[in-house]
């Protein structure tokens, strides 16, 4: 493993010059977290915690340190496993890793956080599997992978991405690392990918990988899964390609990543987004996890049935063959296959060709064993049987995924227009696909039924305010969304994964106090403790609520020392 570059400063001597950053230092950390000294002031006490976790477990000497920012995803939710548009920003909040090479593949990692215990683990146990050099998904689901990962327990995101950056580099990457963050665990912000990316720049770097932007990407998400979460890639391309101010524009394809088309849009300075921390947690583990990623099985299919029911309409092999991404699924593109000219109305009539409803059993034999045997490996692969769905939504699910991207497509241009307003109806619109309950308070159901098909398309109604049913949202993640809109936000929608976490408020600069005022109270409310199933009213609410600014992408931090 390489060492330290040579004048790599020891542990120390970082927190020297953190702790009154001056000239290079002080322009480093401009760069990397923008002018405002209120956050570089608290950023330097994150990396000053980590470096002495560090320096408490292993010593002093020279280290590298590694950070990522946490994300937001404005519009583009659920659908980056299957190839559609996303708006992309970092997240203020971040992830650090100090780190120190070790001989072979020891590694020793702890934690800045003391409820997170230090964890010992040799990379050469994953080397050594026969099925490590095969694909990863069938080394993931072996016994001894799994094992490893439970063992290692917060540390798994840390094990999978060194093994995953070993596989990279040829050779075992073992260091010592001490990693610290401030992102909310659980809150829809990617915490858990902040913490692979950091680790996995670190494995690669220290390993002498050169990887492109998609194999970092492609390795980050690999990392995550060897911890279990099957995640897309929407987080990394957010924390690699992300920058001070800038919306990332993207549409990215997993089988097929390129990430050279990715658009980087001053994002307007009248405008602001405020994040709302529901205080409930998001796990992609046990029942959580089944519902996460059942609707991303339902995709696979539905795609497939798109495909197929495109063939059974006569259109060529060509159209269907392009067929192989949500962002491919748009009027203009089959306007040139329809007769009349009339895409929308295509559209609309492949969508009613799609089966709202089945169970696993027709799918099977509807669309081949191995089609949904291979989708079941790959997204249940870790749950047993019995708690697999036996009946699975498709037209809901593949119409909010269509829709979705089209919104995540127009979505940009609305933003930076003369009226964002539109920006936040397409928030709002995206919402309602989540959401489980209504403005009243009562449940809310969006049904992909042949009678509103129908309906919408006898209107022409634009497929990017078509909410569709994905249904991710939660009580109290609606109930937020609503609140802001209510207090003046331009739009308002969860961000990440949903079930839990956290909501975005875009808003004209002008009315965040109100905003953040009207929420702040909500969350300070037992009726909201309640609805949101917590033991009692948050002791400080406005911990929850707070103005998002964007930083740098995640990489490596070179400070000169004072």
């Amino acid at each position: 493993m390489d060492p330290p570059p040579r004048d790599a400063p020891a542990a120390s001597q970082w927190l020297t010059a953190l702790d009154r950053p001056s000239g290079g230092a002080m322009r480093t950390l401009g760069a990397t977290y923008g002018p405002d000294s209120g956050r570089i002031a608290e950023r330097c006490r994150l990396l000053r915690r980590t470096l002495a976790r560090f320096i408490a477990a292993f010593g002093d000497g020279p280290v590298r340190v590694f950070r990522s920012p946490g994300r937001i995803n404005l519009r583009g939710m659920h659908v980056d496993t299957h190839g559609g548009w996303l708006n992309l920003m970092t997240l203020h909040r971040e992830t650090a890793a100090v780190v120190r090479p070790t001989e072979s593949g020891a590694c020793r990692a702890v934690n800045a956080d003391p409820a997170h215990p230090a964890k010992a683990f040799d990379l050469a146990e994953d080397l050594r599997d026969p099925a490590f050099g095969g694909s990863w998904t069938g080394y993931i689901t072996t016994d001894g992978a799994r094992r490893r990962a439970e063992a290692a327990g917060w540390a798994a995101y840390v094990r999978g991405s060194l093994a995953r950056a070993s596989r990279a580099c040829g050779r075992p990457v073992g260091m010592e690392i001490a990693v610290g963050g401030d992102i909310p665990e659980g809150a829809g912000l990617s915490s858990s990918s902040a913490l692979c990316t950091a680790a996995y720049l670190a494995g690669c770097a220290q390993g002498g990988a050169r990887c492109r932007m998609e194999g970092l990407i492609a390795g980050i998400r690999d990392a995550e899964w060897y911890a279990g979460a099957r995640i897309g890639v929407s987080d990394q391309a957010a924390m690699l390609l992300g920058g001070v101010g800038a919306l990332v524009r993207v549409a990215l394809y997993p089988p097929d990543l390129d990430a050279s088309a990715a658009e980087r849009i001053a994002f307007p300075e009248e405008l602001a987004v405020v994040v709302v921390n529901s205080f409930t947690q998001r796990s992609l583990r046990g029942a959580a996890g089944i519902d996460y990623v059942r609707n991303r099985f339902a995709y696979s299919l539905a795609m497939e049935a798109l495909r197929r029911h495109m063939a059974e309409a006569g259109l060529p092999a060509e159209a269907i063959a392009r067929t192989d991404r949500l962002s491919r699924v748009t009027a203009e593109a089959l306007a040139r296959y329809a007769d009349d000219g009339d895409g929308l109305g295509l559209l609309y009539a492949l969508l009613l060709r799609v089966p709202e409803a089945a169970a696993v059993s027709e799918l099977r034999g509807r669309y081949g064993a191995g089609l949904v045997d291979e989708a079941f490996a790959t997204y249940f692969g870790e749950i047993p049987e019995a708690d697999r769905p036996a009946r699975i939504d498709l037209r809901g699910p593949l119409t909010f995924g269509v829709a979705e991207s089209e919104r995540a497509r127009v979505f940009a241009e609305a933003l930076t227009g003369p009226t964002p307003e539109r920006a936040g109806r397409l928030m709002c619109i995206g919402q309602d696909g989540d959401r489980r309950i209504g403005p009243d308070g009562r449940p809310w159901a969006w049904r992909a039924d042949d009678a509103r098909l129908a309906e919408l398309r006898a209107r022409r109604t634009p497929l990017a305010e078509v909410p569709g049913a994905y249904d991710a949202s939660s009580p109290a993640l609606d109930r937020l969304a609503d609140v802001a809109v209510g207090a003046g936000a331009l739009g308002a929608s969860l961000t990440g994964g949903g079930v839990a976490g956290s909501v975005l408020a875009l808003c004209r600069r002008a009315d965040v106090s109100a905003v953040c005022e009207a929420v702040t109270a909500e969350l300070g409310s037992r009726a909201y403790a309640a609805l949101a199933g917590l033991e009692g009213v948050p002791a400080d609410p406005e911990r929850g609520v707070e103005f998002h600014a964007s930083t740098a992408a995640a990489g490596e931090l070179r400070l000169t020392p004072a």
